[in-house]
């Protein structure tokens, strides 16, 4: 014999109770997507690490022909948490890139290692950067990011983004 319990005009009825927990994970899902759009359309960026790293002598670098340097090595030489492309114009003059792409913070890189010809590809979403740092092809719509650069004697030193 089942024993029913009266029920006030308080309790929450078994209806109420689904309808809540359906409208809580709808907007829970919504709040998802409206962060994944902002962070789409407004990249987060590493302003706050603005220490310059020695990455090496001057003499490693090629005219003109970008090459990744690791930065945030830890003491062991390994785990580099970050990292940038360093393209040597002149003996003095220098451009440094985050080696995240605008779009979604995806790694890139250089489409020819061994020739100044090329451009940085994300392998991620597509997008492609010319050797200035314009977008060629979306869906990245921002330049990529550069760093500070400094030379020091014979050593290259990389900081922050600029």
């Amino acid at each position: 014999m089942a024993h029913s319990i009266p029920l006030t005009s308080g309790d929450i009825s078994r209806r109420r109770t689904l309808a809540a927990g359906i409208f809580g994970l709808g907007g829970l899902i919504g709040a998802v997507y409206i962060v994944a759009i902002l962070r789409y359309l407004i990249p987060l960026g590493n302003s706050g690490d603005t220490g310059f790293e020695d990455v090496g002598p001057t003499s490693q670098f090629k005219p003109e022909l970008p090459m990744r340097v690791p930065l945030g090595v830890d003491p062991s030489g390994k785990n580099a948490t970050g990292g940038a492309w360093v393209i040597q114009h002149s003996a003095t003059e220098y451009t440094a890139f985050d080696m995240h792409c605008t779009h979604l913070s995806c790694p890139y890189n250089w489409t020819s290692p061994t020739s100044t010809e090329g451009v940085f590809a994300c392998p991620c979403h597509g997008s492609v950067f010319a050797k200035d740092g314009s977008v060629i092809n979306g869906p990245a719509f921002i330049p990529l990011r550069k760093r500070a650069v400094r030379v020091q004697g014979n050593n290259l030193t990389v900081g922050g983004l600029t």
